[in-house]
C-alpha cells in the first residue's frame, strides 16, 4: 500500500558494513512505491518492444494532422453493427 502521493510506509534504512556492524542511514526512510512501479513497468514494456523488433514486429505509427497533433483512430463500435434476428428453431403451433 501507499498514500495518495505514492509513498509507502516509513522504514528504517540501514546496512551492514565490512566489519559486520549495522549502520543506520535514517530512521524515517520512505520509498515512492508508485514511481518505482511505473519505472518497472516502463522497463518491462521496453523489453517487450525490443523482443517484438527481434521478431520483425513494429508498432504502427499514429496518424497525425499537419500540425503534428495526434488523431485517434475511429473503429466501429460493436453496437453500431446490425445483427440479424435469430431464426426460430421450430415452428410455433397455431
Amino acid at each position: 500500500g501507499y498514500d495518495k502521493d505514492g509513498y509507502g510506509p516509513r522504514m528504517t534504512l540501514s546496512y551492514d558494513d565490512e566489519a559486520g556492524e549495522r549502520r543506520v542511514v535514517t530512521e524515517s526512510f520512505q520509498a515512492n512505491v508508485d514511481r518505482a512501479w511505473q519505472r518497472s513497468r516502463m522497463t518491462h514494456m521496453a523489453r517487450l518492444r525490443k523482443k517484438a523488433e527481434e521478431f520483425g514486429l513494429t508498432q504502427p505509427e499514429k496518424p497525425k494532422t499537419e500540425t503534428g497533433t495526434f488523431i485517434p483512430r475511429t473503429t466501429p463500435v460493436p453496437s453500431d453493427v446490425p445483427v440479424p434476428k435469430a431464426k426460430p428453431e421450430f415452428a410455433a403451433p397455431g
